[in-house]
């Protein structure tokens, strides 16, 4: 399910612990404030995304889908060693996902992979190259990828004549897919349903892994 910004600011407010009072206080906005972006009454301002983000709320994924994982938040106690792909080295290789093009594994809990629902011998990493998903991913971001989620509705990675790409991807009526890139500079891309054999949902990109600044 696609949810909005409101309904993942929910989410993270309930995560916490938190009911809106507390954190519209910490946002510094009035109650009503705080359930009309809930609700998605109100877009949440760049002040008050500030303010809750020193609280614990993941602002990235509230604002793109795509969770945010700082790696000094973990310790190597119970890990799984997931494998990295370099997705330019990839690019063009046919089967992409080969074994020779893994550039080094990253270890994750596999607790924190069971609470999130992620199949854990079915994830894998890869390296962002190109600015076409900005803001959700920047060239050279890591993201964790589920290969056991291949329903179309989010950041997928795609193979499409033996390239691999990350889009959003959308289904619509009579079952096409758009692949639509977060960059507005990019165009979207109609793939009808008679051209679908032309590209392949390799998995879902569920988690970006980024370093703390």
């Amino acid at each position: 399910m696609n949810l909005s910004i409101g309904e993942r600011l929910r989410s993270e407010r309930k995560r916490l612990g938190l009911n809106q009072a507390d954190l519209g206080k910490a946002g510094g906005v009035q109650l009503l404030a705080q359930s009309n972006y809930e609700n998605g009454k109100r877009t949440p301002s760049a002040e008050y995304l500030s303010a809750v983000a020193k609280q614990g709320v993941d602002v990235q994924y509230v604002l793109t889908g795509v969770r945010a994982i700082q790696l000094d938040s973990f310790s190597s106690a119970d890990a799984v060693s997931i494998p990295v792909f370099d997705l330019e080295a990839a690019a063009g290789h046919g089967t992409p996902l080969d074994a020779e093009n893994v550039i080094y594994t990253f270890p994750l809990p596999s607790e924190f992979l069971d609470e999130n629902g992620l199949n854990v011998s079915q994830c894998i990493m890869l390296t962002i190259r190109g600015d076409s998903m900005e803001p959700t991913l920047f060239d050279g971001d890591v993201v964790l990828v589920d290969k056991s989620i291949n329903k179309p509705d989010g950041v997928f990675l795609i193979s499409s004549d033996g390239e691999l790409r990350v889009k959003r991807v959308q289904r619509v009526a009579g079952g096409a897919y758009i692949l639509i890139s977060d960059n507005t500079r990019y165009r979207e891309e109609l793939i009808p349903p008679t051209a679908l054999n032309t590209i392949s949902l390799l998995g879902k990109c569920v988690l970006k892994i980024s370093s703390v600044s």
